[in-house]
């Protein structure tokens, strides 16, 4: 039961992805729709932003593109690096820099960045302690007016509770991972003691933000 219930989930991710991403585990239309919602809000972005957990790279696509940002892509697997150095996006190699390493050890100055993204990664940090961690890391390297934006799988929606808790049985290819959800006040918390405050935040899949199965948080700074 458990292999035809991870046949499905495989096929179904990759009726739900681009064709050009089908096969890739992070690739399925909830993603797509929180990377396009991340670049509506880098829409008028410039300066230096930093993709941290960047993966194949994909969510910075299109958002470069004009020149008026400049990136450093941070991931901790070298396989997932190296397709960012064989496959980016055509003419923007001279605005991206692939960089290795983990997010609670960040290799930057202080005051850095003007943006941070950190998109499908938080929930597969082992612990709400790495999170903060991580997050009072990002804090340190974003210029006080600077944005950090990111994504939550949300405590309170009853699915993704669920989900997690019977991963095992419908997708075994990522039972091996840590799956944490969030609230949005736990997040709140977390930035407020890493430096940041809520600026806006957005309820992907669900009406109503408090039951939304994934929020995008916008924060800023200060």
């Amino acid at each position: 039961m458990t292999s035809i219930s991870n046949k499905i989930v495989t096929g179904l991710r990759g009726l739900m992805s681009r064709p050009n991403e089908r096969g890739i585990r992070t690739s399925d239309i909830f993603r797509l729709k929180v990377r396009e919602k991340v670049r509506n809000i880098l829409r008028d972005a410039e300066g230096l932003i930093i993709d941290i957990g960047c993966g194949e790279g994909y969510l910075l696509e299109n958002v470069l593109s004009d020149g008026r940002l400049k990136a450093a892509l941070f991931d901790n697997c070298p396989a997932m690096l190296q397709k960012v150095v064989e496959g980016y996006f055509p003419g923007l190699q001279n605005c991206a820099y692939p960089i290795r390493g983990e997010a609670g050890l960040l290799p930057f100055r202080d005051n850095a960045f003007d943006y941070a993204v950190c998109v499908s990664t938080f929930y597969n940090l082992p612990s709400k302690d790495d999170v903060i961690t991580a997050m009072k890391n990002i804090g340190r390297i974003v210029k006080t007016g600077g944005r950090f934006i990111f994504d939550i799988r949300n405590r309170n929606n009853p699915l993704v509770k669920r989900a997690y808790e019977k991963v095992q049985s419908y997708d075994p290819s990522i039972a091996d991972l840590p799956l944490n959800a969030y609230t949005i006040d736990e997040a709140s918390q977390i930035l407020r003691s890493a430096g940041f405050k809520i600026r806006k935040s957005y309820g992907m899949y669900f009406p109503l933000k408090s039951l939304a199965p994934i929020i995008v948080i916008e924060a800023e700074k200060v």
